[in-house]
């Protein structure tokens, strides 16, 4: 029978035992490498667009609208901060100033409003650019069944922007934008891919200046979703083309293309 001190030295030795680090994992490319330049491959660039048509189901939603008390509590939350005083180094008293944060509205402002119907008009002037390419004639069965993914996702946030605004959503296409770009989806495929990938270049722009512009956290709520979804559409567009990573995905999105209200009017 093993004495007391042998079976304390075994437990010891036991817990002691180094355990062996497993091998590291490859590491995971946030995105495949580019694809064909004609036709949009059925694998990859048919996962990633599954994965932003289940993407635009899930984010694509209306905030829940606030009700007159909710927004009365809201735009009364004020924090306020009292002087106070202090004492220097020299004896007298200094006095810090009070200071105040006001909780920003949950509803739309009345800018908001106009900045969103904006964006309702872009939506909808997108999914008719699309509705342009397909009746072209142009593109193959892989790549039709991509602009008309697209063509609803947009369409899709249209609705949602006009469920938070109500009556101010003017529900048309952007008629100067449509103008615009019409011409660039009536071509071959890869014209009308290349189009595309610029349009979906411009409306992720777009969203990302209205979220530094809108006050309401409803709005930029939605705006936050519908953004990143319209970011991936012209990650599988861009790869389609061949263009570089660095170009489809860069380490900082920017707001160079985005659309002007001014530039591009409601009519």
């Amino acid at each position: 029978m093993p004495s007391p001190t042998h079976v304390v030295d075994a437990v010891d030795a036991e817990e002691n035992v180094v355990q062996p680090t497993p091998p590291a994992q490859p590491e995971q490319r946030p995105f495949p490498r580019r694809a064909a330049v004609t036709g949009l491959a059925a694998g990859v660039i048919g996962a990633l667009w599954r994965s932003t048509v289940a993407s635009a189901q899930d984010d694509t939603t209306v905030p829940q609208r606030s009700t007159p008390d909710d927004t009365a509590e809201s735009e009364s939350e004020d924090t306020t901060t009292a002087p106070t005083e202090t004492t220097g180094a020299a004896g007298g008293d200094t006095t810090t100033p009070a200071t105040s944060t006001t909780a920003p509205p949950r509803d739309p402002t009345e800018s908001d409003r106009e900045l969103l119907a904006f964006a309702n008009t872009v939506e909808l002037a997108a999914a008719e650019l699309y509705a342009i390419g397909l009746e072209s004639g142009g593109l193959d069965e892989d790549t039709t069944a991509i602009a008309v993914g697209f063509a609803d996702h947009h369409r899709q946030a249209a609705e949602a922007i006009a469920g938070l605004i109500g009556a101010d959503a003017p529900n048309e296409p952007n008629d100067a934008v449509v103008r615009a770009l019409r011409s660039s989806f009536d071509g071959d495929q890869d014209a009308i891919v290349e189009a595309a990938f610029e349009l979906e270049s411009a409306a992720a722009a777009t969203h990302l200046e209205l979220l530094g512009e809108l006050r309401g956290t409803d709005g930029a709520a939605l705006v936050a979703s519908i953004q990143p979804i319209e970011a991936r559409q012209a990650v599988v567009l861009g790869d389609s083309i061949g263009l570089p990573l660095a170009e489809t995905v860069p380490e900082l999105e920017s707001t160079d293309a985005a659309l002007d209200p001014d530039e591009f009017p409601i009519d």
